[in-house]
């Protein structure tokens, strides 16, 4: 009876032994419409791109600058020259979180474009994102800038969150050009 006890504590031994260690999970959050992230491109690929184009359509990683405080319909992403990339969620069809998502890596499927931001436009960011008076009556300038209209966003680091309910009432953008890049 020993031997046959043996036996089998040295089989459980050598299964658990043998067992691969599970990889931890990696947290990802989706938003907007389902893509593929496969063979999502450098935001260092999509400034070399749009040196040479004015849009084009694409799926890319960057690192979350910050996001809309209102409504996370908008997240600026870090450009490799220090600028930011503001992205728009497509229609408003979809919201990230509104806070937390500072140095998140993102992947983001959609259409990146060339615009000019009004100095109204500008003052409308700057009040979402949670700017002082002073720093939004500042703004005395159009700026050109790239822009990216996202179709679907998948965030890393985070847990999938609830749906909100919430609507988008008394929070609209009329983000110029962005009607046009629609794709």
């Amino acid at each position: 009876m020993k031997k046959v006890f043996f036996v089998l504590a040295a089989a459980v031994v050598l299964f658990a032994c043998n067992q691969q260690p599970e990889a931890p999970e990696v947290l990802m959050a989706k938003f907007g419409a389902e893509f593929n992230p496969e063979g999502a491109i450098s935001i260092e690929e999509v400034a070399k791109i749009l040196a040479e184009k004015d849009s084009v359509e694409l799926t890319f990683r960057a690192n979350i600058v910050q996001t809309c405080a209102k409504m996370g319909c908008w997240m600026d992403v870090k450009m490799p020259d220090g600028s930011d990339m503001t992205v728009f969620m497509r229609d408003h069809a979809f919201f990230v979180p509104v806070s937390g998502m500072e140095g998140k890596p993102a992947i983001i499927n959609g259409y990146a474009y060339r615009t000019e931001h009004s100095v109204e436009f500008l003052r409308h960011l700057a009040e979402d994102a949670g700017k002082s008076e002073e720093e939004i009556m500042a703004i005395t300038e159009p700026q050109a800038a790239l822009a990216f209209n996202a179709a679907g966003v998948i965030i890393e680091g985070i847990a999938q969150p609830e749906e909100s309910a919430e609507g988008h009432d008394h929070h609209d953008h009329d983000h110029e050009g962005e009607g046009e890049h629609s794709h």
